[in-house]
């Protein structure tokens, strides 16, 4: 037997953090749920540390920002895969500060390169296939993409141009020349390639 645990997304984190502060008897209004959402974002297991740590420190209380702030670390996690799909999601403020903490965490650069170069050539391959005539889930079979990721790649494949899914793979080879040595900051390339996908136009002095 097979169990699917999907992991709670961003936009259901603040309603999961409503529960289980009700649960052991904290309230929270909505900015300090908003900041402890930032604060906790991919990383359940702090979250629930840090409402344990808030239960001990206001037992009963109804909490706003300044005590989250005063009160809670930022622990939030990220990994290649949520950047991706924040992309796809066109959360683009998102992006910027995944790839912030990815960079800053020490993150290596291809491997980044590698995850998000496949997922470019994923969404045209999608749109390549439809073009031919082609189910969407016969595709998604042969490519394996499962669940949720169905719907955001589908998505994204009908509002990104091929031109434009063309140029990003161009970036990757840009980035790929830039982690070889050739001038350039790849992170900021790859950054430029994320908000393209997210929905976000450059121009090319941007881009390069």
């Amino acid at each position: 037997m097979i169990v699917q645990i999907w992991p709670v997304e961003a936009q259901q984190l603040p309603g999961w953090l409503n529960n289980r502060a009700k649960q052991i008897g904290l309230t929270l209004d909505r900015d300090a749920v908003q900041l402890l959402c930032e604060r906790v974002e991919g990383n359940l297991l702090a979250a629930k540390q840090e409402l344990d740590k808030l239960n001990l420190l206001y037992p009963g209380q109804t909490l706003d920002a300044d005590q989250v702030i005063d009160s809670v670390s930022d622990s939030s996690r990220y990994d290649i895969y949520g950047l991706v799909d924040a992309a796809l999601q066109q959360q683009t403020a998102r992006c910027n500060k995944i790839i912030q903490v990815l960079r800053q965490e020490g993150t290596e650069a291809p491997v980044a390169l590698w995850a998000i170069s496949r997922e470019v050539r994923t969404l045209l391959t999608i749109q390549q296939g439809l073009a031919q005539g082609q189910q969407y889930e016969a595709i998604c079979q042969k490519e394996r993409i499962w669940g949720k990721r169905k719907g955001l790649l589908q998505a994204a494949a009908r509002r990104t141009a091929p031109q434009a899914l063309q140029q990003m793979l161009s970036q990757c080879m840009t980035v790929d020349q830039q982690i070889k040595g050739a001038p350039g900051d790849a992170w900021l390339t790859l950054n430029s390639i994320m908000l393209r996908l997210s929905g976000i136009e450059l121009g090319l002095a941007e881009i390069h």
